[in-house]
């Protein structure tokens, strides 16, 4: 973009030919090196050229030559969800999912094209590459938005001029999900991952049994999804104390201090104040015997992020271990399609530079459930066509609830019981299997079949088996067997199901319920007496020992007794049971 005394660079793609002669050979098309890793589409028409009409003298300057004829079109781009479907590669020549392991939407990308094995197979990386011999037809541009065909395809019968893969965020981030759109694990270093946050499917160019190999390009290959996961999901939550967009943009406006100053204002008894974050489960507590006064303070300072829970609990929170399927269906269920809006993207006469807000129409089963990539979907829920399939958010039926839940409880029981949100987030690691190809939810997603009815719909979609994969130097081809449109908007992924839990998600409980019995006995050994007892103990953000404060990191502990013990334990209830109550 142009500014008042420079350009702007916002992206570089650099496309390297190693061996120039590679570049001579392709265009000439004899005894081509690259015919197997680079397409050359054949000449359209019957145009011949001589030498003086393609160039003039070598003697002539370039700001003189006159006589220039453009012979080829070097093209790079995205791989489509059609790519290896065609014998001519018109959409790729390679099947991809470009949605899972094909990122195109890095900031910097490098992609060398030679024979060496060691940069990695051409089917590893986001852009098909192409040169095409002229005369040719050119690229067909929609006229209304001058947009190109891509995403499921280049042509005209299978590329899309508009789909939505990434959410810019205008409001304070409620899910680790969201992260996905700033590309955390995005680079010019294989693997690629497109949403590697949240999800959890093993990489095609990874070994199951790793996260860390040595690659053949003598850098480090990294299961990004797996390490991720495991840095964020129990380190981190989303506290909501994050200054909002402008009304503008769909937003409040509210500040980050006002924010806190409502938010502290909430939790005071007979307060007319309403909680003013976005998961209104987190409510706040005064720990240390702070005021609040105090904790306003705190939380609008620097570094305020490291002391926030000190000062919020969650209300309502789900243990994923549940092996309820009606507690995991009540769960799922929780986000319906009711008072829901879309935004219409500019792709007719009738709308063409501005996105203009609308009401979707609601969910067909109010039993059922809606889940959404984005915070305002860019088009109805509808994925029986390919405009819901890559713009819109995801309906699910009761009964596909139903089978959803059901099957996520059974992964739970051959997993579980899980010690850690991010043992339940990932796969497993291991030799190639069920369990180590993909983590407890998204294997559930699978085996319950709530996507099998929709990609058939999606415009562009390549049912890749194993006999797809060979020659692709592929360290484990199972995982790029599938449905090739796997993670688009429409194709339910764990990350989506993630995102409706939330801070919710904890593999713990705070709250227990504890009881206790007594009894006397006489000098024989005879009961005189008994009792039942019942109290409710909750787990407080407080340490055992005061001297160390509730934001205090565990490896940071100065009092041996808070070492020891840990986070302290309330009383919140107490009761006497009858003979009848046990």
């Amino acid at each position: 973009a142009p500014t008042a005394d420079k350009l702007k660079r916002v992206s570089v793609l650099a496309f390297e030919f190693s061996n120039p002669n590679d570049l001579t050979q392709t265009i000439v098309g004899k005894d081509n090196p690259q015919a197997k890793d680079f397409k050359v589409r054949a000449p359209k028409g019957t145009d011949a050229w001589t030498t003086p009409m393609l160039f003039d003298h070598s003697l002539v300057t370039l700001k003189n030559i006159k006589n220039t004829q453009a012979f080829a079109l070097f093209s790079a781009y995205a791989k489509s969800t059609s790519s290896g479907s065609g014998d001519q590669g018109d959409d790729g020549l390679w099947v991809a999912k470009p949605f899972a392991f094909q990122n195109h939407t890095s900031l910097a990308i490098t992609q060398k094209i030679n024979q060496d094995p060691k940069n990695g197979h051409p089917s590893h990386f986001s852009h098909e590459l192409a040169l095409s011999r002229f005369p040719e037809a050119g690229i067909k541009v929609q006229p209304i938005s001058k947009r190109g065909r891509f995403i499921t395809g280049q042509s005209e019968a299978t590329g899309r001029y508009f789909a939505s893969i990434y959410d810019v965020p205008l409001a304070p981030l409620q899910n680790f999900s969201t992260l996905n759109s700033a590309q955390l694990a995005a680079g010019t270093y294989l693997p690629h991952f497109s949403a590697p946050i949240g999800n959890s499917g093993a990489h095609p160019l990874l070994n199951t049994s790793s996260v860390l190999e040595n690659g053949p390009a003598g850098y480090q290959y990294a299961d990004h999804s797996f390490l991720l996961n495991s840095a964020l999901f129990d380190s981190y939550y989303f506290s909501g104390l994050q200054g909002r967009a402008t009304v503008a943009r769909d937003g409040d406006g509210l500040t980050r201090d006002r924010l806190v100053d409502d938010f502290l204002a909430s939790g005071v008894s007979g307060t007319t104040t309403v909680n003013p974050l976005p998961d209104q489960r987190i409510k706040p507590y005064l720990t240390d015997g702070i005021t609040r006064s105090e904790v306003g303070n705190r939380l609008k300072a620097n570094g305020a992020y490291t002391k926030a829970a000190g000062y919020q609990v969650l209300d309502g929170a789900f243990n994923v271990n549940s092996v309820s399927v009606n507690a995991w269906k009540a769960v799922l269920s929780s986000m319906t399609g009711e008072n829901a809006k879309f935004l219409a993207t500019p792709d007719s006469a009738v709308d063409v530079r501005s996105l203009k807000k609308e009401n979707v129409k609601p969910i067909t089963d109010t039993l059922g459930a809606r889940f959404s990539r984005f915070r305002i979907p860019n088009g109805q829920p509808d994925r029986t066509g390919p405009d819901g399939y890559w713009r819109g958010s995801i309906d699910l039926s009761d009964a596909q609830l139903t089978s959803l839940a059901t099957k996520i409880v059974e992964q739970v029981q051959a997993r579980g019981p899980f010690l850690s949100m991010a043992e339940f987030v990932n796969r497993q690691l291991g030799p190639v299997g069920p369990k180590t190809l993909a983590g407890a939810l998204q294997t559930a997603i699978d085996e319950s079949g709530v996507n099998a009815g929709a990609t058939g719909a999606a415009m562009g979609n390549v049912k890749i088996d194993k006999s797809k994969t060979g020659g692709l130097s592929l360290a484990t081809p199972d995982a790029l067997v599938g449905d090739s449109t796997q993670g688009a908007p429409g194709y339910l992924m764990q990350a989506d199901v993630l995102a409706v839990l939330g801070n919710a998600a904890t593999v713990r409980s705070d709250t227990f319920k504890v009881r206790g019995y007594g009894e006397s006995v006489d000098k024989a050994g005879n009961v005189i007496a008994r009792a039942y007892c019942e109290a409710i103990v909750q787990r407080v953000p407080e340490y055992v020992d005061a001297r160390d404060t509730a934001d205090v990191a565990p490896l940071a502990l100065t009092s041996t007794a808070n070492q020891n013990f840990g986070r302290r334990f309330q009383i919140m209830s107490f009761r006497w049971l009858s003979d009848a109550e046990i």
